[in-house]
């Protein structure tokens, strides 16, 4: 958008001010660049969230999805309906979820106690809880990225933590404005006492909706369409500690990922393309 148009709907804006009561008429032409040019100022800002205890940040949403925590203190919480909660960092360094009333609504529960604890919120999308005194860079207290929700993102594990006896899974949202659990759940399933062959299987509810076959080696065998590819490196752990899947992308400036979507009922890889300001579908399964 040419900086003179910019700034002369910005002005017109502006004239509510000294005119209380005015209407401002914008085409929906202007509202559309208006809307792309505030999303490209917002998008080149640096994501990075820096905070020390104590801290409040305030729930400003209509809907906050479940949280669920590692097994050392796991909590999981209902869908939050209001602005009254807020995420805090208590005094021995975990994180809260208050309610009304300033009650607890989940939490976390490291076993290492933070001195100097805060959060980030990586260029990654990855929110961690660390301890500043802690020289070792990727040592967290906690990380988001131990629960995907709906979303896999380059980086992120899917699959098991054996030491943990943590599972990393997708699950689609309940419904489109509601990010709490829903029918479809995506999951390695393994047998760590049998070491059976682990599967990506894709559930509906209590069945068994899809199976993605076992890893052969290159790929899942049901999943042809994972190969090498110019956007990302992919990889298949499997060891006495870690059962997990895995992508890394090769060129930061590609925006991708993996979700369960619960309208096709499909897992899809979606690509941001920047011209048509779309997600477009990279590959999707089960195919027809």
């Amino acid at each position: 958008m040419n900086g003179s148009v910019l700034d002369g709907i910005i002005n017109r804006l502006l004239e509510v001010r000294t005119n209380p009561g005015k209407q401002v008429q914008l085409s929906e032409i202007e509202i559309k660049q208006l809307c792309f040019v505030s999303r490209d100022i917002f998008l080149r800002q640096p994501i990075l969230l820096e905070l020390e205890a104590p801290v409040k940040i305030c729930a400003v949403v209509d809907s906050l999805g479940s949280l669920q925590f590692p097994r050392d203190g796991t909590t999981l919480c209902k869908p939050i309906n209001d602005s009254s909660e807020s995420l805090t960092i208590n005094n021995t360094g975990n994180l809260e979820l208050l309610g009304q009333n300033k009650s607890v609504v989940c939490s976390t529960s490291s076993l290492k106690q933070a001195w100097e604890p805060w959060v980030k919120l990586l260029d990654n999308g990855n929110f961690i809880l660390k301890d500043e005194k802690d020289e070792n860079t990727e040592n967290y207290l906690w990380q988001s990225s131990y629960y995907p929700g709906d979303t896999l993102l380059s980086g992120m594990k899917f699959g098991w933590d054996l030491k943990r006896g943590l599972t990393r899974r997708l699950s689609s949202w309940k419904s489109l404005n509601d990010p709490y659990y829903g029918d479809f759940i995506y999951g390695i399933e393994y047998d760590a006492q049998h070491r059976t062959y682990s599967e990506p299987i894709l559930w509906k509810g209590s069945a068994k909706f899809y199976r993605i076959g076992p890893w052969n080696g290159l790929h899942y065998s049901g999943c042809p369409e994972l190969r090498p590819s110019p956007l990302y490196d992919y990889k298949f752990v499997y060891s006495d500690d870690e059962v997990y899947y895995s992508y890394i992308l090769k060129n930061k400036s590609v925006i991708t990922r993996v979700v369960i979507n619960r309208t096709t009922s499909a897992r899809q890889r979606l690509i941001w393309i920047e011209i048509e300001k779309i997600w477009k579908p990279y590959f999707s399964d089960p195919r027809d």
